[in-house]
């Protein structure tokens, strides 16, 4: 494995690099295991506090990082993954001699010989004074003694450092419930101490609870005195009246005043002046206040007060005294800003002794005023204090006297000049909410003037004289309307007041007021109506939870919300038409739910992607452009901007359709060009549906839907060979994705000829003068099989391999021949020259090799330049769902979105959640750009083959070896499961595994001392290789660890039999194989499941044997496909060898459980188990077979 420092630096970057060398010098990395053949790589790594992180490292054959992963909340590669990579490195470097053809290390391995035991390890420590201090006390001591200096509590460039600096909060001071009334402490703001957060750029951050221990920053004097009178309140928390005057601006040298402590209630008979040094000057700085808002902390500010108004609103009608109205006041407090603090009651008008104030929430600003003339604030608190109002003739008297006393600081606001009484009936609006038992109905009525007319447009008349008869008839003796003005007002039905104010938003500022008397009999009876209407769904049984939801109800039980038994889904389902046809108004959480009659989508094309509008119409003709971004679709319903529009089934389906297929912009869809099946599925509904671009889509669509219709391309004459029918039909498909500008992935089964029909689809276009030159990558073991078939099949192609140490001087020849070969190393390696040619098409031969997207190989084919794109592989997917979205991201970008949005997506769905129904929709995306055919649906002729499991029985003494590792390692996955949980264990689970594995296969693979323990297995190979041989047979042997393969092989050595060899570091290769295929007393062949599973021919045997079974059964599939393939003329017999009792018994049985998902995801060792559950993890391990 090639591995550097430079290597890990890219690939981390510069900032995760030197974190993970910290921890890496620190000596952080705990445990480090790498398995044999050099694939696997496991740490385990001390992270901050307790936390330990496990990490798993896959490589690929040439020693590129495939995946990584770890147990931390960081999502990408992190600090402990660079950790790990460096310590094996340092380990590699230390140890060249125990790397060189054998990689596999395991640190902490508890079989180091056979009699160790596993006991209690001893740590000795050597106590000594580093002169670090970590006890808070001293903390604490410091703090108390320290001086205030400005650049502590603001840090300037030159000493910022993280850590906590003191600030304090004020919060509500929220009335306490006690049984039958409520106590109100005296005061309405309440001061406490909290800690700030301060990063190491300076900036601010989270806040939290105080605690004087964790403080980092030196504090003033101030502050000082400010906790010492804090603590001697209840809670620490104080009055924020009595310390206000610490933090206006004016007084930064309030540290210098005596407190009188007397004044306040005292929490302890401690002096705060034991913990002040009383020679110490403040500095003038002042204390950082916050306000908290329900969970948000923002700093406040404070403004002088410059000009006080009075306003008053409207508040009754006097029946005794011909309907005089009553006014209450309202006091705004505006600074020299132009800014204002309003208040109402007088509770929220806060005095100290210096200064009075008014604390403004939403502008997060302290209105305030300190060189006040008296009386200012008594003026205005005993104003508000006033239960009864002010009559008009009241509110011109106190505009005489204030202008007389206060006119340069008080003014009197009140343009009122009439009011106006109407008589309107309401409409009626049912307001829906989710509770946790059913759905609340509460009923509410809105009362509407539009122009002096009703909503329903019978009146255009305004004054007293409204008024509505007993059927619901108005009748008007007012004057016709000249103005256009429109006031609303919702009520709930249990508001006891009978008198509404209806533009209340202008109420102040306004010369005429608006009210209504409400029409209280017409509100009953709908009241009654809508309480017989869901009579047959009312749990009375809870109704009291509704008062308990609307205290204010108490008093009016019979207007309480009705408790429904249904959710908001099945209550539209059942009366949601109905109500809305009566003219009922339904609103859920306050918003408004129409009903959409019609959806249209308007595609607008991009460079290579359309964005999808969606428009709903409802029923009433209004048009809502609905907005991916924001709107969300609940259920039956769609919430949109402020309104809800309730959707059929239909519509529904279709915007969550577009939803799964694209990405979510600010006001559409984004969907790939090659996206076509979402096209289809809206096409009827596309209002701009005969624009080109989506006619171009339509006939891509209607070609691919009758795909036996797809025009028959007959190969030029210089095609020397005969295509079967189902090749032909591959030409076919190729020929139809590159009329029309698209590219896609030819994934027939191994030995079905993808070769030839990429050769024939190149002879078609150069013979029509449509083909300039195409680069082949492929695999090193392959690269020799193109240039041959290319000989054999299209000889009139000139061909170059680009491949070799002399390939440099010879890099002009890509100019003038027609195909290109290299191979991924190579591409990888020469980018950057390669870069300078321009190729017809690319074409991937076994395009797995690039399905992780993290690698070098698939960054480098992703930017060579090529106008078309193939690629060519038996197995798109091998490990994971993203193996997919790498290869169609090469050939089609964007079709399924970027990475993090397709595993969002798709592959937890898929792979964690077994959902189905997104199985079903990603095969209906990629499904045009996708041809396979099986060997037994199209190749008839072809040899049968037949499958047979054989069992190995050990002997006691592997029996005994095996055992003792089950049970050892049964109680430490049990004890870590039980400790981390099964996610946090994958290290240890993945270390059992292999263990008893290799147990089952070989003892000498998990120890040397176990190399006189023989293997069962070994032994029942030894005899159907007998039989074989003795038959005069082929046969090829796969195994996917070195150990077993270097056994197999000494042992064939002494029976001077013909044999060949091939793992990862053969460099002979094609020798190798043409050895084999070609000479007869050539009769087994050794070889390692990954490095002979690709691009080999090998019909010469009809025997194969697989010593031992891999996790993936398509991995198996292909290193049998080497043998059953085109030109097969016999009967291929495949064994499978199995140690009975054993982890590999287990995990047969575990495939068929999980066949489907095994099948199409899983591959590795890791996904495996990932996929398990605890209970069958545990199985594992049990030492029946059942």
């Amino acid at each position: 494995m090639r591995l550097t420092k430079k290597y890990i630096k890219d690939l981390l970057g510069n900032t995760i690099y030197y974190r993970a060398l910290n921890y890496y010098r620190e000596g952080r990395v705990k445990k480090i295991q790498m398995s044999e053949d050099g694939s696997f790589l496991l740490g385990e790594v001390k992270g901050s506090g307790r936390n330990t992180y496990e990490v798993e490292i896959e490589f690929e054959e040439y020693g590129e990082i495939r995946e990584a992963f770890c147990g931390c909340p960081y999502p990408y590669l992190c600090k402990h993954i660079g950790a790990v990579l460096l310590e094996y490195l340092e380990w590699h470097e230390k140890n060249p001699e125990k790397t060189n053809g054998k990689t596999g290390i395991s640190i902490e391995n508890p079989f180091k010989n056979d009699t160790e035991k596993e006991d209690f390890n001893e740590l000795i420590i050597d106590l000594k004074d580093t002169g670090e201090v970590e006890h808070p006390i001293f903390r604490k001591l410091e703090l108390l003694n320290s001086s205030l200096n400005l650049d502590a509590i603001e840090p300037t460039s030159s000493s910022m450092r993280k850590g906590f600096r003191l600030i304090f909060v004020i919060e509500k001071n929220f009335p306490h419930y006690y049984g039958s009334g409520y106590s109100i402490r005296n005061t309405n703001w309440i001061i406490r101490p909290a800690l700030q957060y301060i990063k190491r750029d300076g900036e601010a951050g989270r806040i939290e609870r105080y605690n004087a221990s964790k403080i980092t920053y030196p504090i003033s004097e101030v502050e000082l005195t400010l906790l010492s009178i804090i603590e001697r309140h209840d809670e620490n928390k104080a009055p924020f009246e009595y310390l206000i005057d610490y933090f206006l601006p004016e007084n930064k040298s309030l540290v210098n005043m005596k407190v009188d402590f007397d004044s306040i209630p005292a929490k302890s008979e401690k002096s705060i002046e034991e913990n002040m040094d009383k020679d110490v000057h403040n500095g003038n700085q002042v204390p950082l206040l916050y306000i908290k808002r329900e969970k948000r902390y923002e700093k406040l500010s404070f403004s002088e007060i410059c000009k006080i108004n009075l306003k008053f609103n409207f508040f009754s009608l006097m029946i005794n005294r011909n309907n005089e109205p009553v006014f209450k006041p309202l006091a705004e407090f505006i600074d020299n800003d132009n800014e204002v603090a309003s208040i109402k009651d007088h509770h929220f008008l806060g005095v100290s002794s210096k200064v009075f104030f008014v604390v403004d929430e939403v502008n997060r600003k302290i209105f305030y005023k300190t060189d006040r003339p008296f009386g200012h604030h008594a003026l205005v608190e005993n104003l508000l204090k006033i239960d009864n109002g002010f009559t008009y003739s009241d509110i011109k008297r106190l505009e005489g006297i204030i202008d007389k006393r206060y006119s340069d600081s008080i003014n009197v606001h009140f343009p009122a000049k009439k009011v106006r009484i109407l008589n309107l009936r309401p409409k009626t609006i049912l307001s829906l909410r989710g509770v946790y038992n059913g759905l609340e109905v509460g009923l509410m009525f809105k009362y509407s003037f539009v122009d002096g007319k009703l909503d329903d447009d019978k009146n255009k008349t305004e004054g007293e004289g409204l008024k509505a008869s007993d059927d619901g008839a108005i009748q008007s003796t007012g004057k016709p309307i000249s103005r256009r003005k429109a006031f609303t007002r919702v009520i709930p039905s249990n508001l006891e007041s009978d008198i509404l104010i209806l533009n209340e938003k202008e109420e102040g500022d306004t010369e005429e007021i608006v009210i209504t008397w409400r029409d209280k009999n017409y509100e009953d009876t709908i009241s009654s109506y809508i309480r017989e209407l869901f009579d047959e769904d009312t749990d009375y049984t809870s109704r009291y939870l509704g008062r308990r939801y609307f205290s204010w109800q108490e008093k009016n039980p019979d207007n309480d919300p009705l408790l429904i038994s249904l959710n908001i889904d099945q209550f539209l389902i059942k009366y949601g038409e109905k109500l809305l046809s009566e003219g009922f108004e339904l609103r859920k959480d306050g918003k408004k739910i129409a009903t959409a009659s019609k959806v249209t989508f308007t595609a607008n094309w991009g460079i290579d992607w359309f964005d999808i509008k969606t428009e709903l119409q409802s029923d009433d003709g209004a048009v809502f452009d609905f907005n991916p971004d924001t709107d969300v679709i609940d259920g039956s319903f769609l919430r949109s901007k402020n309104s809800y529009i309730l959707l059929d089934k239909r519509h529904i389906e279709k915007i969550k359709s577009l939803y799964q297929h694209g990405t979510v912009q600010k006001d559409s869809v984004r969907i790939s060009k090659y996206d076509i099946s979402i096209i289809e599925e809206l096409y009827q509904d596309i209002k701009n549906r005969d624009e080109k671009n989506i006619k171009k889509i339509k006939k891509i669509i209607d070609g691919l839907k009758k795909f036996d219709g797809i025009k028959n391309v007959k190969p030029p004459e210089t095609f020397s060979g005969k295509l079967r029918d189902y090749q032909q039909a591959g030409l076919n498909w190729l020929y139809f994705l590159n009329k029309y500008g698209l590219n896609g992935i030819l994934a027939d089964d191994m030995g079905l000829g993808k070769t030839i029909q990429a050769l024939a689809l190149i002879l078609t276009l150069k013979d029509q003068k449509r083909f300039k030159r195409a680069l082949i990558v492929a695999p090193v073991s392959t690269l020799s099989n193109w240039i041959n078939e290319i000989e054999r099949f299209a000889p009139s192609i000139s061909t170059f391999l680009y491949h070799g140490p002399s390939r440099q001087q010879q890099i002009d020849n890509i100019e003038s021949a027609d195909v290109t070969v290299t191979s991924y190393g190579t591409l990888r390696n020469d980018i950057e020259q390669l870069l300078n040619y321009s190729f017809t098409y690319l074409i991937l031969d076994e395009s797995q090799m690039v399905k992780n997207p993290l690698s070098k190989s698939y960054k480098s084919v992703r930017i060579i330049n090529a106008e078309n794109r193939l690629s060519l592989t038996g197995t798109p997917v091998e490990n994971s769902t993203t193996d997919l979205w790498a290869q169609m991201n090469f050939l089609n970008p964007g079709l399924l979105g970027t990475l993090p949005d397709f595993k969002r997506r798709f592959s937890k769905a898929i792979e964690k959640d077994h959902d189905t129904s997104k199985s079903e929709l990603l095969k209906k995306i990629i499904f045009p750009f996708i041809l396979r055919r099986k060997k037994e649906d199209v190749l008839k002729e072809l040899p049968p083959k037949e499958e047979i499991i054989i069992y190995a029985t050990m002997d006691k003494k592997q029996g005994q070896i095996y055992e003792k590792i089950r049970h050892f390692y049964k109680n430490k996955v049990s004890q870590k499961i039980a400790k981390n949980g099964l996610n946090k264990s994958s290290m240890i689970i993945f270390e059992a595994l292999l263990k008893l594995r290799q147990a089952a296969i070989l003892p000498s693979l998990v120890s040397k001392n176990y190399e006189h323990i023989p293997s069962c297995k070994l032994d029942l190979l030894k005899l159907k290789i007998d039989e074989v041989l003795s038959e005069n047979h082929k046969a090829l042997v796969f195994s996917q660890f070195r150990g077993s393969l270097s056994r197999i092989r000494e042992w064939i050595k002494g029976l001077n039999v013909g044999y060949t060899y091939l793992d990862g570091s053969t460099r002979n290769r094609e020798d190798v194989i043409r050895a084999f295929q070609e000479e007869d007393d050539k009769k087994i062949f050794i070889i390692s499941l990954k490095a002979g599973g690709l691009g080999i021919n090998l019909t010469a045997s009809n025997y194969v044997f697989l010593f031992d079974p891999w996790w993936n059964p398509a991995v198996e599939m292909q290193a049998v496909d080497r043998s059953h393939r085109i030109g097969q003329m016999n009967k291929v017999t495949i064994y499978k060898l199995i140690t009975k009792d054993t982890i590999e018994e287990k995990i047969l049985m575990l495939q068929d459980k999980k066949r489907n998902l095994v099948k199409d995801i899983i591959s590795t060792e890791k996904a495996f188990f990932k996929s398990l559950s605890r209970e069958e993890i545990m199985s594992l391990f049990d030492n029946s077979s059942a």
